[in-house]
């Protein structure tokens, strides 16, 4: 993979997503019902949504739209930047604000995908159509044909819970 992520990669990632599940969702089960349970719980659900809305954000922030519109003057050097951040540097802030955000969306990028292995097709399926395309838990138990409680009690609840472990936002007990 290039250094950066491109605009593409970002839009692509629910195909990839897709590609990767479907290698091994028919190996992969459902989190036990008491596991997902105990796990599960609204403020993991909100942190989840907060993860897909900060990459939305960064996906669409002028990082992606003018990566490259900084300019480094000959008044301004790394030195300055990296060892006194409590002078207001306008160019320095912009290519630490690109740095975090270079940073985390890689990370956001890659534990996706390596969440997207461990998915079921269906939780796949919510994946990609909550996450990415904003569908609501009944359109997508129509699309599913299962019924809305069945969604929001197992696929869900699951799905969220997978992606909570892979990004740490939920500890197992021992």
């Amino acid at each position: 993979m290039n250094e950066f992520l491109s605009i593409t990669d970002l839009v692509n990632l629910p195909i990839l997503i897709q590609e990767k599940a479907s290698q091994y969702c028919d190996v992969n089960g459902f989190l036990r019902k008491e596991k997902y349970e105990k796990l599960y719980n609204d403020s993991l659900k909100n942190k989840v949504v907060n993860l897909f809305n900060r990459f939305e954000d960064i996906k669409f922030s002028e990082i992606y739209s003018s990566r490259y519109d900084v300019k480094i003057t000959s008044n301004w050097n790394l030195k300055e930047f990296s060892s006194n951040k409590s002078i207001s540097d306008p160019t320095a802030n912009k290519i630490e604000k690109i740095i975090n955000d270079e940073t985390w969306i890689k990370s956001f990028y890659n534990s996706l995908l390596n969440v997207a292995i461990k998915l079921t097709i269906e939780e796949n399926i919510f994946l990609i159509d909550y996450f990415f395309k904003g569908l609501s838990l009944e359109v997508i138990a129509a699309k599913l044909c299962v019924s809305r409680p069945t969604v929001y009690n197992k696929i869900m609840k699951s799905c969220i819970v997978k992606i909570g472990l892979e990004f740490e936002l939920v500890k197992e007990s021992a």
